[in-house]
Formats: structure tokens, sequence, C-alpha cells
């Protein structure tokens, strides 16, 4: 402290000043006054430079191969970037870009955790999905002598998720990668959608008069998701999808819409599609539900068994019935 005075002071002069009270009070906070705001920022900077440093084993780029969870199949090329960056603290950001059937990217840019001692480290990303609900993927690590190895999965859905042991490898990691879609800070993925594909299958259910059949349609339309987020859908083993039921017109063709399922869901685990919606008939409508069971009836040809509840009048409390696909003009 004495150091930070600009000039020489002799014993007997500080002596005198020590004992004198008010004045030995003054001269500690004008003293004070001038290294304070030097020290404080000097030790704040020192500080995060040697927690910084405390990141920095993990620095680097690695890469290697995704590996299913579910089978052990490889899904594709896994690349990692990983940069200690500074923040209200310090923090791994961790930058992931797979290449298989399709091409993602995203960024765990705050870690849930990261033990500098032990190399444990766990990162987690919230990301939209086309009408549906959003989803967290969960990344646990442990860097290692030149390694990152772990797995990333969906919550709730851990068996679903890939497992990976990549190595460290020369990259240049602070070069930015030119082919890399961005997405927003908060969502981590682009939402944009790619379009949809529309399904249409055709059964038969008794008609009116005894002994007759009448032709019904199911349409099953689902989003196409942006290559980022089918990759997401690798670990989720559900799907949003919008089903309709239809009449068939005397002329074969489409007929009134009499039910509406907008919100139902795909089990992939199952083969199962359920859903709550309405039922129409002219003048009324009522809750409807509809289960329908994945029906193989060939190798080649695989439709629907569908069970349809509802109140409507017309519909007499709903019908089971098994339904083939069909080609029909969009």
């Amino acid at each position: 402290m004495v150091g930070c005075m600009t000039q020489h002071i002799d014993m007997k002069t500080l002596f005198r000043f020590l004992t004198s009270g008010v004045a030995a009070v003054m001269v500690a906070s004008v003293v004070l006054a001038g290294c304070q705001d030097k020290s404080l920022e000097d030790y704040k900077r020192d500080k995060m430079n040697q927690d910084l440093a405390k990141y920095d084993g993990a620095r680097g780029s690695y890469q290697g191969t995704a590996i299913s969870k579910r089978d052990g199949s490889a899904l594709g090329h896994l690349t990692a970037r990983v940069k200690p960056r500074k923040g209200d603290k310090p923090y791994l950001d961790v930058r992931l870009t797979f290449e298989g059937a399709t091409r993602a990217e995203m960024s765990f840019s705050r870690e849930i955790d990261y033990d500098e001692t032990t190399g444990d480290y766990e990162g987690q990303v919230t990301l939209q999905r086309l009408g549906d609900e959003p989803v967290q993927l969960r990344l646990f690590g442990n860097f290692s002598n030149g390694t990152f190895s772990g797995d990333l999965s969906a919550n709730d859905f851990d068996d679903y998720g890939l497992e990976f042991m990549l190595t460290r490898f020369d990259a240049g990691n602070d070069a930015p990668d030119p082919n890399a879609r961005k997405g927003s800070e908060e969502e981590g993925l682009p939402t944009d959608p790619a379009g949809f594909v529309s399904d249409y299958y055709y059964g038969e259910i008794d008609g009116l008069e005894k002994g007759s059949k009448r032709g019904v349609f199911l349409n099953v339309r689902m989003n196409i998701p942006s290559p980022e987020q089918e990759f997401v859908s690798q670990f989720i083993p559900k799907r949003r999808v919008q089903l309709t039921m239809a009449a068939q017109l005397s002329d074969g063709n489409l007929g009134r819409v009499f039910a509406d399922f907008p919100t139902a869901e795909w089990d992939l685990r199952r083969n199962r599609i359920s859903g709550a919606g309405q039922g129409k008939s002219p003048g009324s409508s009522e809750r409807a539900d509809l289960f329908c069971v994945e029906k193989t009836f060939s190798d080649a040809v695989k439709g629907w068994t569908c069970k349809y509840v509802s109140g409507v009048p017309s519909s007499r409390g709903g019908f089971v019935a098994d339904f083939r696909p069909v080609e029909i003009a969009q």
C-alpha cells in the first residue's frame, strides 16, 4: 500500500500521522482510493484468466463416429469443436456437427456442469420442433488424454440417443465452418419447414343399409423437417401428425371430411397413432377419438387398423376398419 504513494515519507512523519487519529483515517482513505480501483480490476482479470486456464485442457477439435444406442449401428460422422470462453464465469463452448443421412450443427454454449479435475462435462440445449413440443437434448461427456467420449439423448428417451468416442485432431479450432447452418441462440436450430408429406389410406365400414359398405379415406399428414430437425427426430420416438377422415363419394373421389385430428401422436416404438379431435356432421360436431395400430397386409404393403369413436349421430358411435395405402391426386 505504501508503494502506491508517489512521494517518500520518512518514518517520523509516518508515525505522527498514524498516531493522530482522524488524520490517520483520512490518509488511509486517500491511499486506498488511489489503489483500490486498479487492484480490484487487476484481481478480477487475473482471476478470470486463472479460471479460464483450468478449462484449457478440453480445448480442441475432436472427431469420430456417432453410434446408435438402440442397435449399435454407425449413424454418421461427428465432430466437436470445444473452446473455453469468458462470460459471467468461464464456460466451455461445445459445438457439434453431425454428417450422416442428414447434416446438423448445434451449440451447447452454456454447460450445466464441467469438472476440470475429472474432465466430466454436462450440457443441454432446448430445441423447437415443427408443430410439436420443444425437446431438450442433454450431452454427457468426459475429456481425457486427447479424447472426448459420452452420449447425446433427449429427456425421457435415453435409449434413443447416440454414443461417441472422439479423438482430438488439428483443424484450426477457431476457424468457422462455412457450411454450417445457423440457428437462433434460444432455439439452437433452424425450424423452417421443408414442406409436408401426405399419405392416404382407404377402408370400408358398414353402410346405412344392412349388408352395404361405404368407403372411408384416412389422411395422415406430417411436416417434413429441415435436415437439423430430422437429426433431432432420431432421438424422439414420437411424431406429431395431422389426421382427417373423409367419406368416399359415389364416383370414388374424396367427399366431406367428417373427422379431424390436428394434434395426433405417432408412437414409433409401438407403431401406433392416437389422437382426440372433432367428429362432424351437418349442423353438429362432437368430440371424437381415433386409435390406430399398424397393420401389415403383405411384405410391401403396410396400413392401419383404426378404431374411431364419436358422439356424432351419423357415425352411430364409431367403427373399426382396416385401411390400405391408396394413391390420391393432390
